[in-house]
């Protein structure tokens, strides 16, 4: 069993991470400052700088008793994608490099699976997540970075804690993740 399940959204401009302890609790949630990107002057420093911070925030201790969800960009989509391909890529060598935490305990979750799980659709805007985190587990937040990733670490704590879930459609949802990370791995 781990002793700490942490969700990250990882982004451009204010990534998102919550830690729960091995009872499910939250232990602390964390958001960038958005002005962070005026102290660099390229990309490449400022993605550093920002998985450095996620790193600091994420506290952890006992890499080998720490799971971890990031959510997966989606190659598809338009906008930032390649940006936040290249600040992912250095978290996740952050992560297995600096932090020591093993591969297996880094998993992906698209954004999909975390609206469903969230939600009950995949298609679902974004406000609706951090309503719903909210209604279902009394979490509040105005952060979509900080609603996704309580999401995420939601659903690594419901696959990896061996806790039984309620519910079919979170059960179905955990074991999509599960199947998206035989294709998708880190």
């Amino acid at each position: 069993m781990f002793t700490k399940y942490i969700g990250i959204d990882m982004s451009t401009s204010s990534p998102g991470v919550c830690v729960f302890n091995k009872d499910g609790d939250l232990l602390r949630s964390w958001t960038s400052d958005k002005n962070l990107k005026k102290l660099h002057t390229c990309d490449i420093s400022y993605y550093d700088s920002l998985a450095n911070l996620v790193c600091r925030a994420l506290g952890i201790k006992r890499p080998k008793n720490t799971m971890i969800l990031i959510e997966d960009y989606a190659p598809a989509a338009t906008g930032q994608t390649n940006k936040i391909a290249e600040c992912t890529g250095i978290l996740k060598h952050k992560l297995l490099f600096d932090q020591k935490v093993p591969a297996e305990n880094i998993k992906l979750c698209s954004i999909q699976h975390l609206k469903m799980f969230a939600v009950g659709k995949g298609n679902c805007k974004k406000e609706l997540v951090i309503k719903e985190v909210f209604k279902k587990w009394g979490f509040d937040t105005n952060s979509n970075d900080i609603a996704d990733a309580f999401v995420l670490a939601k659903i690594a704590f419901s696959i990896y804690s061996g806790i039984a879930l309620q519910g079919k459609h979170l059960l179905d949802v955990c074991n999509r993740v599960l199947e998206y990370n035989k294709k998708h791995t880190i």
